[in-house]
């Protein structure tokens, strides 16, 4: 926990000397709904009124970085959330950020953060051979991925504190700002509108949090 938030302070500096901190994560799940019936527009005396009824066209699951020195949101909508998905945002992110000295990334604990693949992925793109047998067990591919002699860097929150990962502050206001009240025809137009707020609306606007938790300690 301490070294994440560590990070989150130094995430300007950092970004300065030509390293980036990425918090990562997937929001699973994410239904198109289409409603039935249109809204009851806000009149006065009345508040906006909605129909309940609606009709369920699937779902999508999104997996996002966000740029925690400048906001910025790299994501992609997949119809799965296996492991290939997340190596190829991976890829995505590594392209996008390959100029860089260091890629700092904040994730769970999730499978597919920690899968061997994940880790021959990450090898690969650092230019390291590594041998399979090294990373047999969670342990060694978790340390193989937090190792610092490498481009690439893991840093993993602890189990039960996805809270502390700043993309799930801005997949809450992805949840408020198109999909709570959201009317999609399919599931095409659920991602095309995902799509449209990361780059039309947010990255032209794109600003960091601004972390105010300074931590408490606590004596016996």
């Amino acid at each position: 926990m301490l070294e994440c938030v560590e990070l989150y302070e130094k995430a300007q500096e950092m970004y300065e000397q030509n390293k980036i901190l990425i918090s990562i994560d997937q929001k699973t799940g994410i239904q198109a709904l289409e409603r039935l019936f249109p809204d009851k527009l806000v009149k006065p005396g009345y508040i906006k009124r909605r129909e309940h009824s609606y009709k369920r066209h699937g779902t999508k699951n999104l997996i996002a970085g966000f740029a925690v020195a400048t906001g910025k949101i790299l994501g992609r909508c997949y119809d799965r959330n296996r492991n290939i998905e997340f190596r190829d945002i991976l890829s995505i992110i590594y392209e996008e950020n390959k100029t860089r000295d260091e890629i700092h990334l904040i994730a769970d604990n999730y499978g597919t953060h920690t899968h061997l693949n994940t880790c021959l992925l990450v090898a690969k793109l650092c230019g390291i051979e590594i041998d399979e047998k090294d990373l047999n067990t969670k342990q060694k591919r978790v340390e193989f991925l937090k190792q610092k002699e490498k481009k690439i860097i893991f840093h993993f929150l602890p189990t039960h504190a996805s809270w502390l990962n700043q993309i799930e502050i801005w997949f809450s206001i992805l949840q408020k700002k198109i999909i709570k009240r959201g009317n999609f025809s399919s599931v095409e137009d659920l991602e095309k509108k995902i799509k449209n707020y990361i780059e039309k609306d947010w990255n032209l606007n794109a600003h960091p949090f601004q972390w105010t938790y300074n931590g408490k300690v606590c004596c016996a």
